[in-house]
């Protein structure tokens, strides 16, 4: 049969791809890192309140805000030099500026922590922000050599560390609830304890196989060198990205200051099933398909086709993505309690936005392999601007339901322009990404 012989030449041939291999491999890892955090979710949402995670929402959502800045984006650079004295270089300027950026949020803490608390109407998260600037440093430095590991294509090094990450957050999260009392103590310190372990994990590996190598390459004058010649990065990327990171934010600190935590806390959790869910394969496919079209491009001069293709496979996983979440909402009070039935009724709003954003996102990185950051750039700043603007009208509208039905039609059209943009630079078409190029070729 001609479908059927269609389907093993098709299974074939992904079975010999190395960027698929790499794609399994990861995503090994985060599946792994994903079944756990699933599996204790409903253990946890009857463990801790909707306010405990609302809070939690908050540190998280500060830590990622700032985290964009801590190595002013350097750090994706670190796999694009065909020298690796040159990356070992990024990599130690990059450890650098996430130490100093931290130190830093340390500073503003210690100075502003109770006006901070004061502003989110949130006097809970005062002691924690002291705790900011460690979470910056750890997810700083993971982000690193996660990078450097990417580069040398270990990528089985950086499944472990996500998964036993989520081990062991959940452990801690988990036991300090039953054993002692469920508190932000337990809810915080299991995030942060997680982060430790991932960032002792892959910097214990990057030193113990390429320390010496790394070492005997510094030098101040190749780090200048390599950040001026990666200075795009940082003047397109980092401060957009600061601006993407906090348009996500927003929602989080609106819904906090204006409704309240536990209304925070079923927003969090509608988010994190999305992100548990999209995370599997969306983050997988990205940190792989960012080396594999780096060195297309270098030999092929142009990726059109491969954006095509990587648009449509992602489109038609998001597409399954979004029924899954319809599907899911409707089961939100009997998996995880009676108590969070309205974070099942956000999370139905918010799935158009959260598919096309799954859809989207990924392909993001190919702004930096065409060299066109200046795109993201505008469209970073412009969507934070946006957001912000919707989210301030909705206020007039006086239920956190109507702000999320707000959001989610702003992400929707957001991320369209997102799409166009990314399609535009690429110099693809449309009608690509739905294949019809492909069956032009082959009739």
């Amino acid at each position: 049969m001609p479908m059927f012989s269609a389907f093993v030449n098709v299974f074939h041939k992904l079975r010999k791809s190395e960027f698929v291999k790499d794609v399994f491999i990861l995503g090994g890892g985060t599946a792994a890192s994903q079944a756990v955090s699933v599996i204790a979710i409903p253990v946890l949402t009857r463990l801790y309140s909707p306010d405990d995670f609302g809070i939690l929402a908050v540190y998280m959502s500060l830590v990622s805000t700032i985290a964009p800045m801590s190595s002013f984006y350097y750090v994706f650079s670190i796999v694009l030099p065909k020298e690796n004295d040159a990356a070992a270089n990024i990599l130690l300027l990059c450890i650098v500026l996430v130490t100093c950026v931290s130190v830093f949020t340390l500073a503003v803490v210690v100075l502003f922590n109770k006006t901070i608390a004061a502003f989110l109407k949130t006097p809970r998260i005062a002691f924690w922000l002291y705790i900011v600037p460690f979470s910056l440093a750890l997810g700083g430095w993971y982000q690193v050599f996660n990078y450097w590991c990417t580069r040398a294509k270990q990528f089985g090094s950086i499944s472990i560390a996500l998964f036993l990450q989520a081990c062991t957050t959940v452990t801690i999260q988990v036991v300090v609830a039953v054993l002692y009392s469920p508190t932000l103590k337990g809810l915080i310190g299991g995030f942060v304890a997680g982060q430790f372990v991932a960032a002792t994990l892959l910097g214990t590996r990057t030193i113990r196989q390429d320390g010496k190598f790394i070492l005997d390459s510094a030098s101040i004058s190749k780090m200048k060198k390599e950040a001026r010649c990666y200075r795009k990065y940082p003047i397109y990327d980092s401060w957009p990205s600061f601006c993407a990171s906090f348009m996500h934010s927003l929602p989080v600190f609106f819904l906090t200051k204006y409704y309240g935590s536990e209304i925070t806390g079923f927003y969090s959790l509608a988010r994190r099933i999305f992100n548990m869910s999209s995370t599997l394969i969306a983050r997988s496919i990205s940190q792989v398909l960012f080396r594999d079209l780096a060195e297309k491009k270098v030999v092929k001069g142009e990726i059109n086709r491969d954006v095509e293709r990587a648009f449509r496979w992602l489109g038609i996983i998001a597409a399954l993505l979004f029924l899954g979440m319809i599907g899911s909402s409707f089961l939100f009070g009997f998996v995880f309690g009676h108590a969070w039935t309205v974070a099942g009724k956000f999370l139905r709003i918010l799935a158009p936005a959260f598919a096309l954003m799954f859809m989207v996102s990924p392909m993001s990185i190919v702004l930096g392999v065409v060299n066109r950051q200046e795109l993201s750039a505008a469209w970073q700043v412009g969507a934070l601007i946006v957001t912000a603007a919707t989210l301030r009208t909705s206020l007039y509208f006086g239920s956190a339901e109507s702000m999320i039905y707000t959001l989610s039609i702003n992400n929707v059209v957001l991320y369209l322009i997102y799409a166009y943009l990314i399609l535009h630079a690429c110099r693809c078409n449309v009608s690509g990404v739905f294949g019809i190029h492909e069956k032009s070729r082959e009739e």
